[in-house]
């Protein structure tokens, strides 16, 4: 990223609706936009912590040599929003994340130049860890 300005920063909770789908948070929709233009983005499953990754090809490339994501290849996917900023959640994120009707609640958190969609619960769990430890996963 050029600048802190087309960096994805911030912690932003958001619902998941009837239908399945999230709203990306207005903050991070109109970088993903400008990202789009230029580089497929895409979405995949990550292990430790339990989590979405949104980022585009090469970052998402980076992010799978740095870690031991190569298993959750066959779970990478192309994301394009509606003009609404939304898209749909399948089954298999809903399942691997948490995130699901009854709990309704994601959180979107900004790492520069990904998007990590935590449910919840993982995310508070998460942030107590970096908290108490002062050390994070990208």
């Amino acid at each position: 990223m050029d600048s802190l300005k087309s960096a994805y920063t911030g912690v932003h909770a958001m619902s998941l609706d009837s239908k399945n789908r999230l709203a990306l948070p207005a903050k991070l929709k109109s970088i993903f936009a400008e990202n789009a233009q230029h580089k497929e983005q895409v979405c995949a499953l990550d292990i430790d912590p339990k989590r979405i990754i949104i980022a585009d090809q090469d970052v998402l490339s980076d992010l799978i040599q740095d870690k031991d994501m190569r298993s959750l290849a066959p779970f990478i996917q192309p994301l394009s929003l509606k003009n609404d900023g939304r898209f749909v959640l399948s089954e298999d994120y809903r399942a691997h994340t948490g995130i699901h009707q009854d709990s309704r609640s994601a959180v979107f958190v900004g790492h520069n130049d990904h998007i990590a969609v935590y449910s919840e619960d993982d995310w508070n769990n998460y942030r107590e860890n970096l908290l108490k430890t002062g050390l994070g996963q990208g």
